[in-house]
């Protein structure tokens, strides 16, 4: 995600929170492979691991 992405997505994530939620904002390196995941409702930040089946 470059700058311009990250200040879309914050933009759509200021107008998304509600009086309960909560935000944090954290620098992950550049060769982190990452994406937003979800469990139990509540979405955080989440390093990108091989998984098998």
């Amino acid at each position: 995600m470059n700058k311009k992405q990250f200040g879309q997505f914050w933009a759509q994530l200021e107008m998304s929170l509600g009086h309960c939620a909560e935000r944090k904002v954290v620098t992950i390196p550049d060769e982190v492979q990452w994406e937003i995941a979800k469990s139990d409702g509540v979405e955080h930040v989440t390093e990108i691991h091989r998984t098998w089946s």
